[in-house]
């Protein structure tokens, strides 16, 4: 099988993670990037 981490954010409209929500925007890219580093496409930054 396939690896699929869901994340919700209760009650946000369609986009809410986009640049504009800085909040919303920087969570998202940390859980992305947390993903992609515990599949082996990243490496961890120090």
């Amino acid at each position: 099988g396939l690896r699929c981490d869901l994340h919700l954010y209760k009650d946000q409209p369609h986009g809410f993670f986009n640049l504009k929500n800085k909040e919303y925007y920087t969570k998202t890219v940390a859980e992305m990037d947390q993903f992609l580093i515990s599949l082996g496409f990243l490496k961890e930054s120090r």
